[in-house]
């Protein structure tokens, strides 16, 4: 533990109380020598825009995927990025370096990039990687002279299905190649420089296509593609590897594991996480959350090393100072059932800054408000006194957000193509297979006959908790059996080892090899059938043990003994995983349409649950924005009503006036042009702080140090204006935080 380092780190203030200067999370991007960037982030156009400032943009060639902060999507048939001529001119050395997601299709052999020049058919002195097998080459003419750059496994191939960082620095006769910032391969005896291949003159200079005629396109993913005038170092290697954006999230993820105040990137010190002040644990010791992924959807390969530090405070003692800071701010109603005067004088927001150790309350109340607050608490609150607090309030997480954990979402509204989107930001796109009837809003139509969606490989790896979630409508005349969905492997024509839900017996199923060693969920009513011919919500859930199945966002069945988990399917290693067809050959395929179809790392609340059932449409995605938008605290669909927003019962704004989010799309991107009519309504129960009082006494019940002996779900139910915890605890767990919170929480037994 670094010894004063809270007091350290309070320097920050401002003199005379005002805002604490934070630290960014991001850090200084490697700038420095770049000849090009091209972040390949482009949404529309047939131009590879080049950052470095040199104007050194490139032309996307053939049918290219524009993915914006998805990257550029290669086909493999005819997409490419030309890059300006005689790019190599002059450079004695230099780094490539990039991000790339290679397709489980991927024909071989192909080039990530090539860089040099071609006589007829063929390479003609050039600089290439690729990966399969996983090298990078250099040549003054063709394969015959070529100087190799590959690990000693020469086999070794870059994984496919997965985002990974590939790096080849060169410098004197030093050739080295990084896979995710960790040296993969060197070559001490490289006699070719880049600037020498053709003289400087280089015409042939592509992404994603390879200076030989004969070879593949490269067909996958690609962002971020750098050329540097010199060799990075290893330090910078790896810090290109571990993106800043990403290195934030992952402490954020290790501060929330943790039980962390706070986590931010310190200029001086680097990462570093704030813990109570009675954490009982080495706060220099934190471990990294098991079965986290990134945004990206890939799981780390490395993770920063944080320095600990604890704060003044507990985590009791700062929830009871934001209250106290409202309170003082903006005095409880007098007379709460006369509504003319429910509106706060003042507005305010209350926040502990970890690197000041310090609650600081941005208010537009005056000073003969705001001294006796700070008169007594001394060091403890810092006000950030402000003329008029923006009228659009930060954007926050209101509960019912169901993104969390998504591992794939196809809404399946594609209207042309062959490719099924994956919304969910993790590049898996699917591949419609078949004659589809493409129906738009109206989901895809499977006609029962060879009509699938093949999913990636492995979509269930390392998944120790599951949420399968869709609409569906079977059609009348399906026949039996089939599977709505399959996801594992096959061997012959039988399955082998997989998870599937049917419709006809009404069931999902789990097992490790085939049906004779299945586990099922199903209703205890074991003929019940998914009625045909309407639209239905199915979900299947799956923590610890616990199995669950709904219908419509009702449970209708549950089994509590289920032993497999996702990702033992296989080993981790899944490659029938399909939409609409069995993987037992002589099944039917599925007949009707399906849309939204989910799959989360985690099993999803019942309320979740309930709240993806009712409202998976576009107005939906609306409400939730606006929810957090203006930081309320759930969103829900009233069946009388309609949509509602639940606010804290302290929220200082006007919410019957809701500021609508700024540059917001929904999943098409498409800005809306008008806004759901939402009832909204304060809790009678909860502020803000005591949402957060009564979860961290749930987790520091029932989970203290996160080690598995119980599970546990938490979520605020606006409805019933409860917390719900969804836990295995027995009741000698839960009881005392019943009586500790009364009318507060709700227990449902996982």
């Amino acid at each position: 533990m670094r010894t004063g380092l809270v007091t350290a780190l309070s320097v920050a203030l401002v003199t005379g109380g005002g805002l604490v200067m934070i630290a960014s999370n991001a850090q200084a991007d490697i700038t420095t020598g770049l000849v090009l960037n091209y972040k390949l982030d482009e949404t529309s156009g047939t131009v590879a825009h080049d950052s470095s400032g040199h104007g050194h943009d490139g032309t996307v060639l053939g049918t290219a995927n524009l993915g914006g902060d998805n990257g550029l999507g290669f086909n493999g048939t005819d997409t490419s990025v030309k890059l300006p001529n005689n790019i190599m001119q002059g450079l004695d050395s230099i780094s490539v370096d990039f991000n790339v997601w290679v397709d489980s299709t991927q024909t071989t052999p192909y080039m990530f990039y090539g860089l040099g020049n071609t006589s007829g058919s063929n390479g003609n002195g050039y600089l290439f990687t690729t990966g399969n097998a996983f090298r990078t080459s250099l040549s003054l003419t063709d394969y015959t002279a070529k100087k190799d750059i590959l690990p000693t496994d020469t086999t070794y191939g870059l994984p496919r299905g997965t985002w990974e960082h590939v790096t080849y620095t060169q410098t004197g006769t030093t050739g080295i190649m990084y896979e995710n910032g960790v040296e993969k391969a060197r070559n001490t005896n490289v006699t070719i420089t880049p600037g020498a291949i053709g003289g400087g003159t280089t015409t042939a200079n592509f992404i994603g296509k390879s200076l030989y005629s004969n070879d593949k396109y490269f067909k996958g993913r690609m962002r971020d593609f750098r050329i540097y005038d010199h060799a990075l170092s290893s330090g910078e290697v790896e810090s290109r590897a571990n993106d800043a954006n990403l290195q934030a999230e992952e402490l954020q993820a290790m501060g929330t594991y943790n039980g962390a105040l706070d986590a931010f990137e310190d200029p001086q010190i680097g990462p570093v996480l704030i813990f109570p002040s009675d954490y009982a644990r080495d706060v220099d010791d934190a471990e990294r959350p098991p079965d986290w992924k990134d945004s990206n959807g890939n799981t780390p390969t490395l993770w920063p090393a944080p320095t600990g530090a604890k704060s003044q405070f507990t985590f009791d003692q700062i929830g009871t100072l934001q209250a106290t800071a409202y309170a003082t701010i903006n005095p409880p109603d007098a007379t709460p059932d006369d509504p003319t005067d429910d509106d706060a004088p003042y507005e305010a927001k209350a926040k502990y800054v970890g690197m000041s150790d310090r609650i600081v309350v941005t208010t537009n109340a005056p000073a003969s408000v705001t001294d006796p607050l700070v008169s007594a608490h001394p060091n403890q609150i810092v006000i950030d006194r402000t003329d008029a607090l923006p009228t659009s309030t930060p954007v926050c997480n209101a509960q019912a957000g169901v993104t969390t954990g998504l591992v794939v979402d196809y809404k399946l509204d594609e209207t042309d193509g062959t490719a099924a989107h994956d919304y969910s930001g993790n590049g898996r796109d699917g591949t419609v297979l078949g004659t589809a009837d493409l129906g738009g809003d109206e989901g895809v139509g499977f006609n029962g006959t060879d009509t699938a969606v093949k999913l990636p490989n492995n979509v269930m790896a390392g998944l120790n908790s599951i949420t399968v979630d869709f609409d569906v409508k079977v059609d009348a005349t399906q026949g039996t059996p089939y599977m709505f969905y399959g996801l594992g492997n096959t061997s012959g024509s039988n399955g082998n080892g997989y998870l599937f839900t049917t419709g006809t017996a009404f069931r999902t199923s789990l097992s490790m090899t085939d049906y004779t060693a299945k586990q099922d969920v199903k209703p205890t009513d074991t003929t019940y059938g998914l009625a045909r011919g309407v639209w239905k919500h199915v979900t299947y859930t799956q923590t610890g043990h616990t199995g669950i199945m709904y219908e419509n966002g009702v449970e209708k069945a549950r089994n509590t003994n289920v032993t497999i988990t996702p990702g033992a399917i296989g080993g981790g290693t899944t490659t029938a995983n399909f939409i609409g067809k069995s993987l037992y050959s002589n099944d039917q395929y599925f007949k009707g349409r399906m849309r939204d179809f989910r799959i989360y790392d985690r099993a999803l609340t019942p309320v979740e649950v309930l709240d993806r059932a009712d409202n998976p449409d576009t107005k939906w995605e609306q409400v939730q924005a606006l929810a957090d938008n203006n930081c309320a605290l759930a969103y829900f669909e009233d069946p009388v009503i309609g949509p509602v927003i639940i606010f804290p019962s302290d929220y200082a704004g006007d919410i019957n006036n809701l500021a609508t989010p700024d540059g917001w799309t929904d999943h098409a991107e498409v800005a809306p042009t008008t806004w759901p009519t939402v009832t909204t309504a304060k809790s009678d129960t909860f502020t803000a702080a005591q949402i957060k009082e009564v979860t961290d006494d749930i987790n520091a019940a029932v989970a203290p140090y996160a080690d598995g002996t119980y599970s546990v779900l938490i979520g605020y139910d606006g409805m019933s204006d409860r917390i719900v915890v969804t836990t295995n605890a027995p009741a000698s767990v839960t009881d005392p935080l019943l009586a500790a919170h009364p009318n507060m929480i709700t227990i449902q037994q996982a």
